[in-house]
């Protein structure tokens, strides 16, 4: 899972900063993403903040906040020292209002503000949405995630089709459907057993051709199969022995912490090649990108994430703790 994490970021890069591709792997990444959110929060709902929805909600702020304001600060510098590094995204430019500055602090309503410092940031202020959602209204309900569904999916569809006045890629309500499927893969990880490698490597290989085969049967059919698939996925891997072990399993898990601020870092860090030596956006560029953004990623979780992690891991603790000193 920190290895797909991983490529599910680079995907996202890919398709921003080579720009001379068809495929769809940024939305597909983006879809998967929710996905696996949904998993996780109803995974930790239940097993480690069972009626502590105060620490749970202290796990997620620790979790999302602290490392994003660092990438944000990154990115602060870049538009403010290199304006014209906001060529490259229009969004990507400092806020000048208070009006503008407050969402990109406090993320909620990034996804509908036109001035975005970190501009994938838009994801995060859904994700917070469903984090509130399904961390604290529905995990815990076999019932009613399975019922939300079916609702949910035909939403997106609705959407998809432009049915309903509501963007299916970008909006909680178009999006609303992955993050109740990856709760309900959690939900349904003990109702079936796979064996063996074969239907994990179908379901990657079926998560693949969305992203790099497109299908165009129906509006944004790629990134409307992409949380189904992900489910797969998770259900078909989750039995299957560690892919790695010793310093390759510490190398997976380091490159899955680095998946947050490679997704948020990219397009500043994409915007000071541009700026600096005028590298147009294609593979030179996603190269460039990939391995500074990596760099520097690679920094802000050894200065910012392990050692809030330390401080989450003791929230987490804190009832066991409780337990032993009574």
């Amino acid at each position: 899972m920190n290895l797909f994490r991983f490529c599910l970021a680079v995907f996202v890069v890919a398709f921003h900063i080579a720009q001379r591709t068809p495929w769809q792997t940024a939305f597909v990444a983006v879809e998967g993403f929710f996905c696996i959110s949904g998993f996780l929060v109803t995974l930790i709902v239940n097993e480690a903040y069972a009626g502590r929805p105060i620490a749970y909600l202290a796990n997620r702020f620790l979790r999302i906040y602290p490392v994003y304001w660092a990438c944000l600060l990154i990115g602060v510098a870049v538009v403010t020292l290199a304006p014209v590094a906001s060529l490259i995204n229009p969004a990507m430019v400092a806020p000048r209002t208070v009006q503008a500055a407050v969402p990109q602090i406090v993320i909620f309503g990034l996804y509908l503000a036109d001035v975005r410092v970190l501009p994938p940031a838009w994801s995060l202020s859904v994700e917070l949405e469903f984090y509130l959602i399904v961390g604290l209204l529905t995990a815990r309900s076999f019932r009613l995630t399975a019922a939300l569904v079916p609702i949910s999916a035909t939403v997106s569809v609705l959407c998809a089709f432009h049915i309903l006045p509501f963007p299916f890629y970008g909006s909680p309500i178009g999006n609303a459907d992955a993050f109740f499927i990856g709760s309900l893969t959690w939900h349904l990880r003990n109702r079936f057993t796979f064996e063996g490698w074969k239907p994990f490597a179908a379901a990657l290989s079926a998560f693949l051709l969305l992203a790099f085969g497109p299908v165009y049967l129906l509006p944004d059919s790629n990134s409307l199969l992409a949380a189904p698939v992900v489910a797969l996925v998770i259900l078909t891997g989750r039995r299957l022995p560690p892919a790695f072990s010793g310093r390759m399993a510490r190398v997976a898990a380091w490159l899955g912490r680095m998946a947050y601020p490679v997704f948020l870092l990219h397009w500043p860090i994409a915007g000071i090649f541009f700026a600096a030596f005028d590298i147009h956006p294609g593979w030179l560029l996603f190269a460039l990108t990939i391995a500074t953004t990596s760099l520097v990623s690679a920094a802000v979780v050894a200065l910012v994430d392990i050692p809030i992690e330390r401080v989450r891991r003791g929230i987490r603790d804190g009832r066991a703790a409780r337990a032993i000193a009574h």
